[in-house]
């Protein structure tokens, strides 16, 4: 019910997506799973097993009927193995993951500022364009 909701007014919503855009500059180089909406997993529930197991969780919302969640991209492969083991299917999975489980790596990238700005702009124009 709470995703129905979210779907329709993440309709006529631009914050949320710029709000995104600026916790991936923050947080620094990020990946963003897509999630079917008929998981039987709402967001937020997505969220809170992630947070759970230490992964800092941002950019929750629906677009085009997926629900969208993004990850810091060094704990990436452990959100896929969490998302995958609980039976969450994912569009768009890392491909360097396996059916084995990663370590988790809690450490922030070593990439500096600037690179890390860098990056984002990269990221915006991609999707914009």
């Amino acid at each position: 019910m709470f995703d129905k909701i979210l779907a329709i007014g993440s309709a006529f919503d631009w914050i949320t997506p710029v709000a995104a855009y600026a916790q991936d500059f923050l947080y620094g180089p990020a990946h963003t799973f897509l999630i079917p909406p008929d998981t039987g997993w709402s967001g937020h529930e997505i969220a809170r097993l992630l947070n759970r197991h230490g992964i800092k969780t941002w950019g929750l919302m629906i677009v085009s009927d997926t629900l969208m969640v993004s990850v810091r991209e060094p704990q990436a492969r452990w959100a896929q193995y969490l998302l995958q083991r609980e039976g969450i299917p994912i569009d768009n999975p890392l491909e360097e993951a396996g059916n084995t489980a990663p370590r988790a790596e809690w450490r922030k990238s070593g990439s500096s500022a600037l690179e890390s700005a860098g990056d984002w702009f990269a990221n915006l124009a991609d999707r914009i364009f």
